[in-house]
């Protein structure tokens, strides 16, 4: 009587698991198999093109999740409502390029050209690219401090990153805007992993563009020093008050209903953060900030109850 063989180890394996027997990997295919074609640029989508040199700015809303689980509550504080995110990032930034234009023409760095600023959202996230030029370098910090001031004015704080390197950004009617490459990741890591408080900090690379830059008499210059400051902690970072300080960044005559927007705004965080160390501890530090860029100015009355930075 032949000797009955048990299941092979495989099957006794496959017996357990429930995923059916184990297969051996197929033979390497012959010389008669016709190889997979070779992908050539001619294959590529439409719309297809290589990576370009370009700023890249990426910022987000701090506490964005908590805020979307209070919008779907019975009763969400006013800046949690779902009307009032969708309109914090429903940005119109086809209009945005011609603000740009505008302030361009202050600093004399001329036109960016069309289609030159690309920006797009998704989620609580901004991502913002213009070309590697001083002007294209002025455009994104000048895109930077106005998305964190629009924001901050409506409660909403903000972090973000800017870096320069290669990145392919689409932005074209009928397709889904794309962004990817090295200096998108770059952008996203200074936020995620540098940034750590309310602020948009620059790369080194950036940083010394902007060294370069600030050393000119000129007005791009001049506009530079004002915008870009170091913290205590090493990083450069967008200083959203610079429109406020003592010959700060001149917009206009009166900026006194934006600063009791903004000193509302720390408050509001403040008082909700005071169970919380480490969220009390970002909005803390936005608030020393305040403090010292409205100390000895029209302003100074609007000093939050902190030690200045």
């Amino acid at each position: 009587m032949p000797r009955k063989t048990g299941p092979t180890p495989a099957r006794r394996t496959a017996r357990r698991t429930g995923l059916g027997p184990v297969f051996r990997p197929l033979p390497a295919a012959t010389g008669d198999t016709d190889p997979a074609p070779e992908l050539r640029e001619d294959d590529a989508p439409k719309g297809f093109t290589a990576y370009e040199d370009r700023y890249v700015l990426f910022i987000d809303i701090l506490g964005f999740s908590e805020l979307i689980h209070q919008s779907a509550g019975e009763n969400p504080p006013l800046h949690g409502s779902v009307s009032a995110i969708f309109q914090a990032l429903d940005w119109h930034f086809d209009g945005l390029g011609g603000v740009v234009d505008d302030f361009l023409d202050t600093l004399d760095l001329g036109s960016l050209g069309d289609n030159a600023l690309r920006v797009h959202t998704f989620s609580d996230f901004v991502v913002a690219t213009a070309p590697a030029t001083p002007a294209g370098l002025a455009t994104v910090l000048f895109t930077a401090f106005d998305i964190s001031r629009e924001w901050l004015s409506k409660k909403y704080l903000s972090r973000g990153g800017i870096a320069r390197g290669q990145v392919l950004h689409r932005l074209e009617p009928g397709a889904a805007p794309m962004v990817f490459g090295p200096a998108f990741l770059s952008a996203y890591k200074l936020e995620s992993q540098v940034a750590d408080l309310p602020r948009i900090v620059l790369s080194q690379a950036v940083r010394k563009e902007c060294d370069q830059l600030a050393e000119q008499a000129a007005p791009a210059g001049r506009f530079v020093r004002q915008l870009v400051r170091r913290c205590a902690d090493g990083p450069h970072c967008i200083d959203v008050f610079a429109h406020l300080r003592r010959n700060g960044l001149a917009l206009a005559r009166d900026h006194l209903t934006e600063a009791r927007q903004f000193r509302d705004a720390i408050a509001h965080h403040m008082e909700e953060a005071a169970d919380t160390p480490n969220w009390y501890r970002k909005t803390d530090w936005l608030a020393r900030r305040f403090n010292t860029a409205i100390r000895d100015t029209r302003y100074a009355h609007l000093r939050l109850d902190v030690d200045d930075d």
